[in-house]
Parts: C-alpha cells; structure tokens; sequence
C-alpha cells in the first residue's frame, strides 16, 4: 500500500536497526547543518530587496518572484486558528482571520512594530500564498487578509493556514 511519501509498505523495505540507526544519524545532521529537505506547513517572513543578504528567491503566482528574509518571523506554531470572514451585506467583501495564540500574538506585535510600512509573505510548505503591507502594527493578536479575495480564494487561503495548525494532543 502507498503512503504520502511514495514508499510501498512492504518486508523488503524494512530497515535493520544498523542501517535505521545510520539513517537517523545522516538525518539529524543534515537537518542540523540547516539542509532541511521539508519546508514548514505555515511561514510569515518579511519580504526584502533583492541582494539583501540571506534572501530566498520565492516565485509567486506564473511570472513574478519575491525574496522574502531566509529566516522566519513566525511559524505554524503561532497560529492558533485560521477563519473566513464576510463583510458586508449586499456585496459582501471576503477576508480570512488569523488568530495567533499566545506566543505568536506577542512575536506578531513585536514583528508588525518593527517593520511596519514593510511587507510580509505567507507561505506554506514554500510556496507564497500572500504578500501583505504592514499598515500599523498589530498587537491585538489577529490577522486579517484582505484585497479583493473571492470566497473560494478567502476559503482556500483559510484552509491552507487551519490545516497548518498543531493539532492539540491528548495524553
């Protein structure tokens, strides 16, 4: 039977305990030296000049590319939930609400006082989903993308962002 990572299951496939255990090492150092092979599910990073040092070319939509800062302001591990919101009545205007949680409501309000008037990419698993301005800084711990969003395109985005969310595990 497949998996999502494109392994059969299968007895020929099972590694030894020398050959896992050497795996896991190759693994940690890889990943340890900063050559990670998976991207994280949810990124905001800020979006810099090209040239500045540490940029990360990052394509967006079929033509454009943006470099965004190499390292993130926040991860998916700030984020506490992600909704979409419709706003107003007869021709309703959509955006999508992000809710930090604790940790990333204050790394927010400190990344949204220091750089605003600057803009930040959303990304998931590498790919840009958004490019946002900082307009005033955003201390109140939420996040709302606007700008002509359809109500697929604000459900899509709102998907994306709430599957990147730490599910809360039970002991």
């Amino acid at each position: 039977m497949d998996n999502a990572s494109g392994f059969t299951h299968s007895d020929d496939l099972l590694l030894s305990p020398m050959k896992r255990f050497a795996f896991l090492c190759l693994a940690f150092c890889l990943l340890t030296s900063g050559q990670v092979f998976a991207d994280s599910p949810l990124e905001i990073r800020l979006v810099v000049a090209p040239g500045t040092p540490g940029a990360v070319k990052t394509p967006w939509g079929e033509d454009e590319t943006v470099y965004c800062a190499k390292e993130p302001l926040l991860d998916h591990k700030a984020v506490a939930e992600a909704t979409v919101l419709s706003i107003g009545a007869r021709e309703p205007s959509w955006e999508v609400e992000v809710r930090f949680n604790e940790r990333g409501k204050a790394a927010f309000a400190k990344a949204t006082t220091d750089h605003k008037g600057e803009q930040f990419g959303v990304l998931s698993n590498g790919k840009l989903l958004v490019v946002a301005r900082v307009m005033s800084p955003i201390t109140s711990g939420t996040l709302r993308i606007s700008g002509n969003l359809t109500k697929e395109e604000a459900t899509d985005l709102a998907a994306v962002i709430q599957a990147a969310v730490p599910k809360a595990v039970n002991p």
